[in-house]
């Protein structure tokens, strides 16, 4: 009799203990998922927060420059007589106007080593704030019978009867002038920026006056 007591109370034991680590076991199982349950809980809160609290991106695509090329100078390509440029320099700016010109084969009866002299008329104003010698606005010009060739150089100082572009322009101010030059015979003479000067960026803008005999004064 008491061998079966012993026998019935440890398998009672033994029942008894494994219920307890089962629920033993399933206690700590439900403990993790609530443990990891509530840690995606709160990350997915800490998401949330983190991302009401960041100021939202600010689209600049269509600022790309607020500072456009609408202070560039443009070029002049294809003026006339009477029109206007505005050319920069690494001196100043200032505005150019060729007022006329006059094609002869004689200049103070005196012959061209080329095939004829081109006398233009010019008034230049200086556009800056500060004074700028003449001189080295009206010389950046050259002239040339074709875009492609060689330019030819002015040569006023080589004639006294032509008032030689001297001294300071004050901001604002405007000298009239003529500008002489040599050039060999062509159906069009073209007055132009020097295209050295815009290559070397000491001119910003490229210029040109294109005129025939008829306009010829």
């Amino acid at each position: 009799m008491q061998k079966w007591l012993r026998i019935t109370g440890v398998t009672t034991l033994s029942v008894g203990l494994m219920l307890g680590c089962s629920n033993h076991d399933r206690s700590d199982n439900e403990d993790e998922e609530i443990t990891q349950g509530g840690a995606e809980q709160d990350r997915d809160s800490e998401t949330e927060t983190t991302s009401e609290g960041l100021p939202e991106k600010e689209d600049f695509s269509g600022d790309a420059s607020s500072t456009s090329d609408d202070d560039t100078l443009e070029d002049g390509l294809d003026l006339g007589i009477g029109e206007s440029a505005v050319i920069e320099t690494t001196i100043g700016t200032a505005e150019v106007t060729l007022t006329g010109v006059t094609i002869q084969d004689t200049f103070e009866d005196e012959s061209p080593e080329l095939d004829l002299f081109v006398l233009a008329n010019v008034t230049v104003t200086n556009l800056s704030e500060h004074s700028q010698p003449v001189n080295d606005i009206v010389n950046a010009f050259e002239v040339t019978p074709d875009l492609e060739g060689s330019g030819y150089s002015e040569i006023s100082t080589h004639y006294e009867v032509i008032d030689t572009w001297e001294g300071e322009l004050e901001p604002n101010e405007t000298a009239e002038g003529q500008l002489l030059y040599q050039s060999v015979e062509s159906p069009q003479q073209i007055i132009r920026v020097n295209p050295g000067l815009v290559s070397a960026e000491a001119v910003k803008q490229d210029v040109r006056w294109i005129f025939t005999e008829d306009d010829s004064e």
